[in-house]
């Protein structure tokens, strides 16, 4: 099992990072985790034939995690795919479609199909993924509430079985805890470190976790704090790089 580092900036644009977006190998099958800006433009330099992309996995709604994707579609769309595309949502996803439509991305010129789904389905259709809901948007509970909006406030981090190891992705979190039985006993742990207090960050050590990457532009000084505690199980990822189990 491989995740290549394709964007690992935060929701503040950067001159030197791409928004959140990953690339995971597991055996002949690959899956695009979260989808910010840069992503397609990344996958071509890299040579990678997007066109046998399996599936794109949104955890959240957050510009930085999700508007990368329209670009990837119709690149897609252009390069002439013709496989069948899975498209997993954390929330609303039978009003998908109406957004594509704002930007003229008619499912019915794609020469592939599109199957949008749940994010909960994901575990069924393949069984080596695992789902947690996690408090990264608690936060937007009052404005909801006031406007009668429909958000529903569906953040999620993943877990990846593999017969080296699993791998865990938190997406964006608000704090360890809420994903402590996802993680716990992972090989791998890509962890945004940006918005979970220091505190949070430092349950970490008391996990089962053999390597724990942190991604998301997390405070340099957090990453130095833990490593001087355990210096062999913390590292900052580098955008470009990939991560083998």
């Amino acid at each position: 099992m491989k995740l290549y580092a394709l964007g690992t900036g935060s929701g503040m644009a950067s001159k030197d990072l791409n928004c959140s977006c990953y690339l995971l190998e597991r055996e002949n099958k690959s899956f695009i985790l979260d989808c910010g800006e840069g992503c397609t433009q990344t996958l071509l330099r890299m040579d990678y034939d997007i066109r046998e992309i399996e599936a794109i996995i949104i955890c959240h709604y957050h510009p930085d995690h999700l508007c990368g994707i329209f670009m990837l579609m119709q690149t897609m769309y252009l390069k002439g795919r013709k496989k069948p595309l899975k498209l997993y949502l954390p929330e609303r996803e039978d009003e998908f479609l109406g957004f594509m439509q704002y930007m003229y991305l008619f499912e019915e010129r794609f020469a592939y199909e599109l199957e949008i789904c749940s994010i909960l389905d994901l575990p069924k259709d393949y069984p080596y993924f695992s789902l947690m809901k996690n408090d990264h948007l608690i936060g937007y509970t009052a404005v909801i509430e006031e406007g009668g909006l429909p958000n529903q406030q569906r953040a999620y981090s993943v877990r990846i079985a593999g017969e080296k190891g699993d791998m865990a992705y938190s997406s964006d979190i608000g704090d360890i805890k809420s994903i402590e039985k996802l993680i716990d006993g992972v090989h791998t742990f890509i962890c945004d470190g940006l918005h979970p207090p220091y505190e949070e960050l430092e349950r970490l050590l008391e996990l089962s976790i053999k390597r724990v990457i942190f991604t998301h532009e997390t405070p340099k000084e957090a990453i130095m704090k833990l490593k001087a505690q355990d210096a062999g199980r913390f590292e900052e990822i580098v955008q470009g790089e990939s991560y083998t189990i």
